[in-house]
């Protein structure tokens, strides 16, 4: 599957989802994040989508850490609205207002290792 969509789907469906809505990421859920954010983009070549996502991750790290709402308008920026993720199967995109949402399987194991 496309590291891309795996990781998109496995933020968007599970990295909040077991913290009070609302809610910042702890510190240590928020380490772990950007631990393993730097590492796929240590991982991944910079012409990669996988990078690219990593990339604007870090950059816009405040906001991703803090609310899960920051966190899904940084990923929808980086969706291809346009058509499906051949990596996210059985997953369907949706709207909460202008805020785009994967719901579906995960195919990493990355809230796991939280």
């Amino acid at each position: 599957h496309d590291a891309q969509s795996s990781l998109l789907a496995t933020l968007t469906s599970s990295l909040y989802s077991q913290f009070p809505h609302g809610s910042a990421l702890p510190p240590d859920t928020s380490r772990a994040l950007d631990e393993f954010l730097d590492l796929i983009r240590w991982a991944f070549p910079p012409e990669t989508k996988v990078h690219d996502l990593a990339e604007a991750l870090k950059l816009e790290y405040f906001i991703v850490s803090t609310s899960e709402g920051g966190l899904l308008k940084v990923v929808g920026r980086h969706m291809d609205l346009g058509r499906a993720s051949p990596g996210v199967q059985d997953a369907e995109l949706k709207r909460t207002g202008d805020i785009p949402v994967v719901y579906g399987h995960c195919y990493t194991s990355f809230p796991l290792a939280l």
